[in-house]
């Protein structure tokens, strides 16, 4: 038909690419979070069991700045690539939409037609 529809969506440069490029971040966001809880939970048992004044504690804490600092700013880089995504998504949308009114309006002019000419045959 030539219309373009949601699933003609471009996934090598088009919106399909931001879609696919923004559920990887996210993906990757959340296995750094979970790695990081994973690993913020251990070492926080270790510096536990050190003394809290100790070179050991200090290094510890600084570690766990460092890493909660990286997972803000994979964060930032997530939201970033979702929010393209989103705005990418609008405009396959809103083709899609005009062309299923445009289908639906050809549904709407075959079906009067198809009743208009079936009522004229049985008046005959």
């Amino acid at each position: 038909m030539g219309e373009s529809s949601i699933e003609e969506v471009d996934y090598e440069y088009g919106a399909g690419a931001k879609i696919l490029l923004a559920l990887d971040a996210l993906g990757a966001y959340r296995d750094l979070c979970g790695r990081l809880t994973r690993g913020l939970h251990g070492e926080r048992a270790a510096a536990a069991a050190a003394q809290a004044h100790s070179a050991a504690a200090s290094l510890l804490r600084k570690r766990h700045r460092f890493a909660l600092v990286c997972c803000l700013e994979e964060s930032r880089v997530a939201r970033a690539y979702a929010l393209a995504a989103l705005e990418s998504l609008q405009e396959p949308l809103r083709t899609h939409g005009v062309a299923h009114s445009r289908i639906a309006t050809l549904w709407a002019d075959l079906h009067s037609t198809l009743t208009y000419t079936h009522t004229n045959n049985k008046t005959k």
